[in-house]
């Protein structure tokens, strides 16, 4: 499927979105990370976890469309009958119970009440989310070219005024307190999104500044919440992670090759570190 010319697109469904080809994603970019191979194999079924994800994320940024995407059905084992029946009659919904939407929307609640409590720098309110609700754009797609490769991002909330502009992603997590979350940026690479989505979007907006932003919330009891700033200095790494996984995705369509882990080589493998004093 080919995508659409550069800038920024809304109302692009997200199974389109994952659709074209021609351009790469941050989430392609880290299936490359792995190996090539894994790229090529494409993007694994949802889990639970995501799926519990996309509820969060519908009912925070985009309540109106709940109705679109879910269907409430009764509240039994999901593998009963009435559950199956239920689930016959309504394909093309994520089909959810009454207590699934409980927790979901505690998390809503938390966040908002941060939200209106942030102050900035000077002490002066900045709901940051009502802003976003307010100017914001939620789920856009943004389309661009770095490097001479086409790329595509879709930030969760994109704030943009004539000289500056925010991107912010929403993150659910098991560790939203910093110094959890500073190991989970570490892990999933959320630095190299960020740099992604900042570049690509100073690119299409032509604005001089953009600050790249992580609403967090936990996703246990009691599902506290956290609003993080990306420093300059993550930025400046994500950029280096994400622009080295660009350049080895042209030479792999260059090449046609797209080998396995190790580049496809048998690798020497040694026990752990910590297991031979070094």
């Amino acid at each position: 499927m080919e995508s659409p010319v550069r800038g920024i697109h809304h109302d692009i469904p997200i199974d389109d979105y994952h659709r074209f080809s021609d351009t790469i994603s941050n989430s392609g970019l880290q299936l490359l990370a792995k190996s090539p191979w894994h790229l090529q194999q494409g993007f694994a079924p949802k889990t639970k976890s995501m799926e519990k994800g996309d509820l969060f994320h519908t009912l925070l940024l985009e309540p109106e469309k709940f109705n679109e995407r879910f269907m409430i059905g009764p509240e039994v084992n999901k593998n009963t009958k009435i559950w199956k029946s239920f689930a016959a009659e309504n394909h093309g919904y994520q089909l959810i119970k009454p207590s699934e939407t409980v927790n979901q929307q505690r998390m809503v609640s938390n966040l908002e009440v941060l939200s209106r409590d942030l102050r900035d720098t000077t002490g002066e309110p900045l709901d940051l989310l009502q802003i976003s609700r307010d100017v914001g754009k939620f789920e856009v797609s943004v389309f661009t070219e770095i490097d001479g490769i086409g790329v595509r991002v879709r930030p969760d909330i994109l704030i943009a005024f004539d000289e500056a502009a925010i991107v912010v992603d929403v993150k659910t997590t098991k560790s939203p307190d910093i110094e959890g979350f500073r190991r989970e940026i570490a892990n999933y690479n959320y630095h190299e999104q960020a740099a992604l989505y900042a570049d690509a979007v100073q690119q299409e907006t032509g604005v001089d500044d953009v600050m790249s932003a992580f609403m967090v919330i936990g996703n246990s009891y009691p599902f506290p919440a956290a609003i993080y700033q990306a420093s300059t200095a993550m930025i400046n790494v994500g950029r280096d992670g994400y622009k080295r996984n660009l350049k080895r995705y042209k030479e792999c369509l260059d090449k046609n090759e797209w080998p396995q882990l190790n580049d496809g080589n048998i690798a020497v493998v040694e026990l752990p570190k910590y297991m031979i004093g070094v």
